[in-house]
C-alpha cells in the first residue's frame, strides 16, 4: 500500500499508483500545495465546506465532504476530480448535491485533501480547492467521550453560495428561534413550551439567510435530506465568522442516520432522539468551552392542548386533579398494529387484561384515527398508558403525551430510556413480550406510582 492514504481492510485504497499523479509528466499536479493569494471571484470554482482546515475528524459520521459549487453545473459542465494525498479518488462526483463519505475505516494521519473541476472536455477548469485535516478514529471507537472537536480555521464562505443575508443584529437577551422548515410534524407548541422564556423571536425561513447575535436554529432531518447540505454549511458557518451565538435544533433523526458532522460549528446542540454515540446526553466540544449536546423527549403531537390549556398553572392543576383512582380505564392503547408484531403482541396480552380500552388505527386511513381532543380524553381518564415502541425507534410520543395527562406510561426494558431520562427515572418497564403486564397491573399501586411520576 501507500503511505498515509485511505486504506482498506485489503491494503488497497481510494485509488493506485496508475491514477497517482505524475509530477514528471505534469509539473502542475501538485500546484495544488502552493497557497494562492490571487483568487477568482467570477469564474467556476469549487469550494470544500467539509472538513474545514486543520479539523480533527474522530467519529465515522464526520467522514462526510461537503462542497459548494459556483458557474459550474453537474454533470452538464463535467465533474469534480477529488485526490486524497496526491491519490484519485475512483469515483468522480457528478450529481449535486456535492456530499459523499469518506471510507469508515480510513487510517488515523494527516490529509491532503483537493478538488478539481474538469470539463466535459477533460480540461481542467478554475483554481484546485484545497486543504488539510486530520483523522483520529483509534480503532473505530464507538463513543465521543474524552474526545474534542478541534477546528482552527472558519473558510471564507463565498458570498455565491449564501442567499442574501437578513441580519437582524443583536435583539437582545432572549433566543432568536428560526425554524428552517415547516411546521414540524410534533408541531411548534411542544418546542416553544420546551424553551419557554427563552425565546425572544420567532421567524420561519427555509431560505437560511436569517442571522441573529443569539439564534437557535432548528432543522428537521427529513426536510434536510432534500437539501443541498452545503446551504446548511455555509449558513452555519456564516455564523461563525460574524462571531454570533448559535445553537442547533436538530429534530428526527429517528435512525441515527443524519450527519452531525455540523455540531462543532455551534456553541450547542438539542436535539430530540437521544444519540448513543454523543453519550449519556452531554458532550463538551466545540469552538466553545463547554459547548454541549443535550437530549430531550418527542414531547406530544400538534394540538394536543388546545387554547383552553394554554396556562401551564391551571393545566397542572387539572391533570393533578384527576387522581387515578378517579379514572375510569385501567389502561389504554391508541395508535397502529398493522406490520407491528411487537404492538400486536402487547395487544392481545392487554385485552386479556379487563378494563382497558384500545383503538386500532390504520396507515393510510385517515377516518381511522381519532380527533386529537378524544385521544387526550382517552389519556386523561386512563390510569395506564400502554406506550410500545416507535415506527423505527424505542420512544414514541405516547410516553410524553402519557405524562402530560397524567397517565402512568408502561415501556419495554430498554437502556435507552435510563439514557435520555436519568436512571432514576419512575416508569413502569415489561420485557419486549409484554408477558410481564398482566402481573404489572395486578400487583401496581397506580395512586402512588401516578403521584411519583407527577413529582418526577
Amino acid at each position: 500500500g501507500w503511505e498515509g492514504g485511505w486504506g482498506f481492510s485489503d491494503g488497497s485504497g481510494w485509488g493506485d499508483s496508475e491514477s497517482e499523479y505524475n509530477t514528471e509528466s505534469d509539473p502542475s499536479a501538485l500546484g495544488f500545495l502552493e497557497r494562492k493569494t490571487e483568487v477568482d471571484t467570477t469564474g467556476p470554482a469549487v469550494v470544500i465546506l467539509h472538513p474545514l482546515e486543520g479539523q480533527v475528524l474522530f467519529h465515522r459520521s464526520q467522514l462526510v465532504l461537503v462542497a459548494g459549487l459556483r458557474n459550474f453545473s453537474l454533470p452538464a459542465d463535467g465533474r469534480v476530480v477529488a485526490h486524497v494525498n496526491g491519490f484519485r479518488v475512483e469515483e468522480d462526483l457528478v450529481q449535486v448535491p456535492l456530499t459523499t463519505s469518506f471510507p469508515l475505516n480510513a487510517a488515523d494521519g494527516l490529509y491532503n485533501l483537493t478538488l478539481q473541476l474538469v470539463g466535459t472536455d477533460g480540461v481542467r477548469v478554475g483554481q484546485v480547492a484545497h486543504i488539510e485535516f486530520f483523522i483520529e478514529l483509534e480503532q473505530e471507537a464507538h463513543s465521543l467521550v474524552d474526545k474534542k472537536w478541534v477546528w482552527s480555521t472558519v473558510p471564507q464562505v463565498p458570498d455565491f453560495l449564501l442567499p442574501p443575508a437578513n441580519d437582524l443584529g443583536d435583539t437582545g437577551a432572549g433566543l432568536t428561534l428560526v425554524w428552517t422548515f415547516a411546521t414540524p410534524e410534533g408541531g411548534e407548541d411542544w418546542i416553544v413550551e420546551l424553551l419557554g422564556s427563552l425565546i425572544q423571536d420567532t421567524v420561519h425561513d427555509p431560505t437560511l439567510s436569517t442571522l441573529a447575535r443569539n439564534a437557535l436554529i432548528a432543522i428537521d432531518e427529513r426536510e434536510e435530506r432534500g437539501r443541498d447540505p452545503a446551504l446548511l454549511a455555509c449558513y452555519l458557518l456564516r455564523f461563525r465568522q460574524k462571531g454570533y451565538r448559535v445553537g442547533l435544533l436538530h429534530l428526527g433523526d429517528e435512525v441515527y442516520s443524519a450527519p452531525i458532522y455540523m455540531y462543532p460549528w455551534t456553541d450547542y446542540v438539542l436535539r430530540n432522539y437521544w444519540h448513543p454515540d454523543l453519550h449519556d446526553g452531554g458532550l463538551e466540544y466545540g469552538s466553545q468551552p463547554g459547548g454541549l449536546v443535550l437530549s430531550f423527549p418527542l414531547g406530544y403531537q400538534a394540538g394536543f392542548w388546545d387554547a383552553d390549556f394554554q396556562d401551564l398553572r391551571e393545566r397542572a392543576f387539572f391533570v393533578d386533579g384527576r387522581t387515578a383512582n378517579s379514572r375510569r380505564y385501567l389502561w389504554n392503547f391508541v395508535g397502529q398494529i398493522q406490520d407491528k408484531p411487537g404492538r400486536a403482541q402487547m395487544l392481545r396480552v392487554a385485552k386479556e387484561i379487563p378494563g382497558g380500552i384500545s383503538h386500532v388505527t390504520i396507515a393510510g386511513k385517515e377516518e381511522s384515527d381519532l380527533p386529537v381532543a378524544e385521544y387526550r380524553v382517552i389519556l386523561l381518564n386512563s390510569k395506564v398508558t400502554l406506550a410500545p415502541r416507535g415506527d423505527n425507534h424505542v420512544e414514541s410520543r405516547r410516553l410524553s403525551e402519557a405524562l402530560e395527562a397524567g397517565s402512568i406510561p408502561i415501556v419495554v426494558r430498554d437502556p435507552y430510556f435510563a439514557s435520555l431520562l436519568g436512571p432514576n427515572h419512575p416508569l413502569p418497564t415489561v420485557d419486549e413480550e409484554w408477558s410481564e403486564l398482566p402481573g404489572l397491573l395486578a400487583t401496581l399501586d397506580t395512586t402512588h406510582k401516578q403521584r411519583q411520576c407527577v413529582r418526577w
